[in-house]
């Protein structure tokens, strides 16, 4: 595998991984919470060892998040802020680079004002 190629590997998986995020921000935003509860499981080390793991209260969190209850999800998990400004950003930073990617491609193949000069001689 060459470097181009590899590149575009890591771009393609960026973008999976960057789509997954971005369903996962706008369904905290839709649903409610009951909702998510009945949809995601409950936490398998708290039914295991009746203790929370470090991701637990982060679905609550971003709920929270996503209706602007920014101190009730730091109280849930106070990871959960950071996190999910975190994949905000990145999800923001993908739809930037696939929007100017297609825009720089379409000003590289038709640079403003080439057809004047191709006219004008």
């Amino acid at each position: 595998m060459d470097y181009k190629q590899l590149k575009r590997a890591i771009f393609l998986v960026w973008l999976f991984l960057s789509a997954i995020t971005l369903l996962v921000i706008v369904s905290s935003a839709v649903f409610s919470m009951d909702t998510l509860n009945a949809i995601i499981p409950q936490c398998e080390w708290k039914v295991k060892y009746n203790q929370e793991c470090p991701l637990c209260g982060m679905t609550r969190g971003f709920i929270f998040m996503s209706h602007g209850r920014f101190s009730s999800a730091s109280m849930v998990n106070s990871f959960s802020p950071w996190l999910y400004s975190l994949l905000v950003i990145n999800d923001i930073v993908v739809l930037l680079i696939l929007f100017l990617r297609r825009h720089v491609i379409k000003l590289v193949r038709f640079p403003l004002g080439v057809h004047k000069i191709n006219q004008e001689v």
